[in-house]
């Protein structure tokens, strides 16, 4: 059982068993063992939809991590995951989306600073086009990379 903030406590369910190529992906990385636990703990498709992506970042293999995690939960929960697919490109279905929602979706998704968040909003139409494609995944400083 655990303690929530509250001091109510809960079952923890038994974690699903973890595949041998969940292990193997994990075994390649250096990650915190909190992490590696929670990709453990995801459904068998969002486990595979993560490690589909290819290898993590060396130089912040957890933060890259977390951050596939929550675009297949995202990604499940909006109905965009390709369930039981076999083609290895299967998975997230690209959504078309405005401009405006995929700047705005930039800036939530990386926590970007206020200042670098005021500036690609104030960019013109066909330079936010450009700045929605830029993928800060990774990166130790998500505002300092995009702003470059």
């Amino acid at each position: 059982q655990r303690l929530l903030p509250g001091g109510t406590m809960f079952p923890v369910p038994p974690p699903l068993p973890a595949g041998p190529d969940v292990e193997g992906f994990l075994r390649d990385h250096t990650l915190e063992a909190e992490v590696a636990d929670r990709l453990r703990l995801m459904p068998p498709h969002l486990q595979s939809e993560v490690m589909r992506r290819g290898p993590l970042d060396s130089r912040s293999p957890t933060s890259m991590l977390l951050s596939r995690m929550k675009q297949a939960l995202e990604a499940d929960r909006n109905g965009e995951l390709h369930r039981g697919a076999v083609a290895p490109d299967a998975g997230m279905r690209p959504v078309k989306q405005t401009t405006k929602n995929a700047i705005e979706a930039l800036i939530s998704d990386f926590g970007l600073s206020p200042g670098c968040s005021w500036m690609l909003r104030s960019l013109t139409p066909d330079k936010q086009k450009l700045a929605a494609k830029i993928d800060p995944t990774g990166q130790a400083d998500p505002s300092g990379y995009v702003a470059e």
